[in-house]
């Protein structure tokens, strides 16, 4: 049985303007639209977009919802940073079909990812460079979803978990394919530097292992 996650109060809050007919909008520039990606998050609608121009971006615990892509537009994953400053997860996706890109995350910290937590929906990561994030389960990224999930072409560098999944850690899901990606110097505290797997159909395909 899949579990239920609270909706948080910051995404009620932005149900609530959208339904006072505050503006909407399906593509959203940051900072040009909106200063930050959370202002954003609370005014775009399902299945938009977010893109996210160079630059450092202080933003732990953005939680993506419905459909709702980020996507880094500089030239590299390594010009648009959003930073968890070691104290928070960066980035949570539910109830989603979402898709994040060339971005770099880095300084997450959380029980269940630091860096990335996949709750819920078919999700893509893409052109991601990870680092520098640490959790008990799943240092850099955590998928716990009935759907399938593609990881490509992402690198997941000086990860830690405390128990399993130092890079990735895969649990109840159908089908993790982790395609075309590099996955150096991660660490776990007792199964799985680079990744664990439990329940869960999960693929390399491509990638270094370092």
């Amino acid at each position: 049985m899949r579990s239920s996650y609270p909706l948080p109060a910051a995404f009620l809050a932005a149900a609530v303007i959208l339904a006072a007919g505050v503006a909407s909008a399906t593509i959203i520039h940051v900072p040009g639209d909106y200063p930050t990606i959370t202002e954003a998050l609370t005014v775009l609608v399902p299945n938009g977009e977010i893109h996210v121009a160079p630059g450092d971006y202080h933003e732990p615990e953005l939680i993506v919802y419905y459909g709702m892509d980020i996507i880094g537009t500089g030239a590299t994953p390594g010009e648009v940073v959003i930073h968890g400053d070691g104290d928070h997860r960066v980035l949570t996706i539910m109830q989603s079909e979402s898709r994040i890109e060339n971005l770099r995350i880095t300084g997450g910290e959380g029980s269940q990812g630091g860096g990335i937590a996949i709750l819920d929906g078919a999700n893509e990561l893409r052109d991601l460079e990870i680092d520098d994030c640490h959790a008990n389960l799943g240092g850099g990224i955590f998928v716990n979803t009935a759907d399938a999930v593609l990881i490509e072409r992402c690198h997941v560098t000086s990860c830690r978990a405390e128990t399993a999944g130092g890079g990735i850690y895969a649990a109840n899901t159908d089908l993790v394919e982790v395609v075309d990606s590099v996955l150096l110097e991660n660490l776990a505290g007792a199964y799985g530097g680079a990744w664990y797997a439990g329940r869960s159909g999960l693929t390399v395909e491509s990638c270094d292992l370092v």
